[in-house]
This record gives C-alpha cells, structure tokens and sequence, in this order.
C-alpha cells in the first residue's frame, strides 16, 4: 500500500473487538449498587428493632428473623450479580489476521487460528434461570480439533455478528441446529 512520500507501507490490520464497555455496564454496576443499599437499609432496620424492641415476643421475632432472611437474600443476590458483572468485565473476543483470540466466562484466554475452525454452530439453548423461569438463549460455538468453545450474549455483546465474521474469515459456513 502506497503512503504520499512514495514508500511502501503494509496494509492496516483490521481487529475486531467484541467486549463490554464501561457504559454498557453502568446498569449492571447500578444494579449491583441498589441490591447493596437494600441490604444495608434491612440490616440497619433489623439491628434498630432488636435494640428497639423491649418486651419480646413470638411476633416481633418472628418479624425479625423475616427482616434477617430477607436481608440475607439481598445481600446474596448482590454478591451474585456483582460475580456476574465481573465476568461480563472480563469477557471478550477478538478477530485478527491470525485467527480468533478469547477469554470467555470461566476460560482462560485462548488463541484459535482460523485454519483450526471446522465449523460455527447455532443453537437457541434453554436456560433455567430459577425453578419458575426459563428462556431461550441464542449460543453460537467454535469447533475446532482442540474442542468447542460456545460463546453468547452473556459472553460478549453482539454474537451474532460475531460468528457470522468469524464464519467469513474461517471460509465456514453457521450451521443451525
């Protein structure tokens, strides 16, 4: 590739990133944020009415011990999200001229090359999020000799694009199942 001064210069190499940005989390960080402060306000609530409450009896501890399950539940909660919000922080994939470089939910960070990628598989995936819900989750996976990596929209934003780009550069078709 020519620049103006005459010489030769390489052609750019064109990365692509597919990570969560700083914005893209504030909810998630004000999500985590209000569960803490809901905790807090129990807590302090719980140790107000056990310095508060006087004569004892099976109401008022059992209130109490409601206000303490429930604070407990919260601050579990807050810790879970706060574990996730750390994942999605951590999480990316990116597209080079060597191949495909990621570190995904519980993964180290791994390097495929492109001539590794036999196939990319679509699948929509039935997660269970507790005993009363459950949704369909679009998850898109790498396969290679070494093993299939699946990636989704709590892996990375946008999958999608990605494993069309991904399919593109390996000269591999998405397969739906």
């Amino acid at each position: 590739m020519g620049g103006r001064d005459g010489r030769e210069y390489p052609a750019p190499v064109v990365i692509i990133v597919y990570q969560r940005g700083k914005l893209s989390l504030a909810g998630w960080y004000l999500t985590v944020a209000v569960f803490w402060l809901m905790a807090a306000t129990l807590s302090l609530a719980f140790v107000v009415c056990v310095v508060a409450v006087k004569p004892w009896d099976l109401a008022k501890v059992a209130f109490l011990a409601a206000i303490g399950l429930l604070t407990y539940c919260v601050a579990r909660v807050a810790l879970a999200y706060r574990h996730r919000v750390r994942n999605f922080r951590t999480s990316f994939l990116a597209l080079d001229e060597t191949g495909v470089r990621f570190r995904l939910t519980g993964t180290p960070e791994i390097q495929v090359a492109w001539n590794e990628i036999t196939c990319v598989k679509h699948e929509k995936r039935l997660v269970s999020a507790s005993a009363l819900m459950s949704y369909r989750l679009d998850t898109y996976t790498l396969l290679t000799p070494r093993g299939s990596f699946p990636f989704s929209a709590f892996d990375i934003p946008r999958p999608a694009q990605a494993a069309t780009e991904i399919a593109r550069r390996a000269g591999v078709e998405i397969r739906s199942i």
